[in-house]
């Protein structure tokens, strides 16, 4: 059993889905599998109004979870005492929002945030520091003190989605904002990063050698008889991403869908359907937000990830899809530049608005088809969405000597 620390530099356990779905099924599975985990949020405030903070997911399970600069109410509720200004407040009122947590740099952190990371390691003194997202940055500090450092970027935001095998500049060229990242990730043991391709990437063209591959793991594979409703799902929370894709499927695809197959009905689950400039059509159905996603999948005979925008890569609505046996249509922005075909057994890429809408009409209306993609997802999971197959690559590091790890090529780079 090792001694964990993550440390976030935003309360991304605030949300469902996206960042904050995969980082805690990463500390999760570190619990479950015996090791004592704690979890350090170093400023609940930053692009945020509210100065109430609730974790929408277990953290009482961890060791300990501490939030700094905040009181806490109950298990998973903390509340930023410098946030009760009657500014703040007013807006919190009126509804407006506080603008995005911009992407930080090392020399963004206020130097008593640094401080707050540093003593509250020093005080734990664990095994191994996990460092999520931006808080990456906070490597180079830790690193000098001889901490062991797992940076977590998740993605690449700066590549924009692009391939690194279609570059869009000189191989001796570094992007705008690259520079202060790949510093502060040099400083760190070994990097994750949630697809193939950004691993790639980062090993090739940013020269990080210590680099695996950690994807987003599911416990279980629930494998679902045919549904005999004719039921499109979508499962995603309120992301511009998200209404991008919700908008581009209801405008150009689903017509062409209800055309080929009168009645379907194409369901959307979580708070992105919720949002006003989402339209409403014929045969479509917002669910909103659920407790249990188990039914909705039950029902559906397969799921669509229309994704026009965001990073490349594959995404939780993807992994959670394959989890549940159920095929899948979605664009190749939802699948692994560095790994194409890497869905094939279980899904359908397809990028213009005509082959989506094939796709899933396919889908909809030919059972043997849907019978050998859904056996696919079985393969699917098992190779790529396994807690054994996102996780293995972590626990092999964290189990040999850091020293000597640091010094051999990753595993996921053979």
């Amino acid at each position: 059993m090792a001694v964990l620390a993550i440390v976030h530099s935003y309360p991304y356990d605030a949300f469902f889905g996206g960042d904050g779905a995969y980082v805690q099924a990463f500390g999760q599975y570190l619990l479950r599998t015996g090791h004592e985990v704690h979890g350090l949020v170093s400023d609940m405030t930053r692009g945020r109004r509210n100065p109430i903070g609730r974790s929408v997911y277990e953290i009482e399970k961890y060791s300990s979870w501490q939030v700094r600069n905040s009181l806490r109410l109950n298990r998973r509720t903390f509340l930023a005492a410098e946030q009760l200004g009657p500014a703040n407040l007013a807006g919190l009122l009126l509804g407006k929002r506080a603008a995005p947590a911009a992407g930080m740099t090392e020399q963004d952190f206020p130097a008593a945030e640094i401080r707050w990371v540093e003593e509250r390691i020093e005080a734990l003194g664990p095994d191994a520091v996990i460092l999520f997202h931006d808080a990456v940055h906070f490597a180079p500090s830790l690193a000098r003190n001889g901490h062991r450092i797992f940076s977590l970027v998740g993605h690449l935001k700066q590549r924009h989605g692009t391939s690194h095998r279609k570059p869009q500049r000189r191989a001796d060229e570094t992007a705008a904002g690259e520079t202060g990242l790949v510093r502060s990730l040099k400083a760190a043991d070994c990097v994750g990063l949630n697809s193939m391709d950004d691993v790639s990437y980062a090993h090739d063209r940013l020269g990080i050698k210590r680099v695996i591959s950690l994807g987003m793991g599911y416990g279980a594979y629930r494998k679902q008889s045919d549904s005999d409703e004719p039921v499109v799902l979508f499962v995603g929370n309120a992301t511009m991403p998200n209404h991008a894709a919700l908008s581009w499927f209801l405008s150009e695809v689903w017509p062409s869908v209800r055309t080929a197959c009168p009645p379907a009905r194409f369901r959307a689950v979580g708070t992105a359907a919720l949002a006003p400039e989402i339209a409403s059509v014929d045969g479509f159905e917002r669910v909103g937000p659920l407790p249990d996603l188990a039914p909705e999948y039950r029902r559906a005979r397969l799921v669509v990830a229309p994704l026009v925008s965001g990073s490349a890569g594959v995404k939780v609505k993807v992994a959670e899809a394959m989890s549940y046996g159920r095929p899948l249509v979605t664009t190749s922005i939802g699948v692994d530049a560095g790994d194409a075909n890497q869905l094939d057994e279980g899904a359908i890429v397809a990028d213009g608005a005509a082959d989506f809408a094939r796709a899933v009409i396919a889908l909809l209306s030919d059972a043997n088809l849907r019978r050998r993609k859904s056996e696919g997802t079985a393969r699917v999971f098992a190779e790529l969405f396994s807690c054994d197959a996102c996780y293995g690559p972590f626990l092999s590091w964290l189990g040999k000597d850091s020293r000597a790890a640091a010094d051999r090529p990753s595993p996921a780079l053979a």
